[in-house]
């Protein structure tokens, strides 16, 4: 009875890190996209002034 018990809780604890581990990724995604659209942007700006 207690292996029943036990077994949805490490589901449980399981699926949160799962959870947290794509949101890390998440985060990571859009800081690193976000990265390259100001490398980008700067760029852009760098050859309007520059040109």
């Amino acid at each position: 009875m207690n292996d029943e018990v036990g077994v949805p809780a490490a589901e449980a604890a399981i699926t949160v890190s799962v959870d947290r581990t794509l949101g890390i990724r998440r985060v990571l995604l859009a800081v690193g996209v976000g990265g390259v659209v100001a490398l980008l942007a700067w760029l852009a700006l760098w050859l309007a002034v520059n040109l």
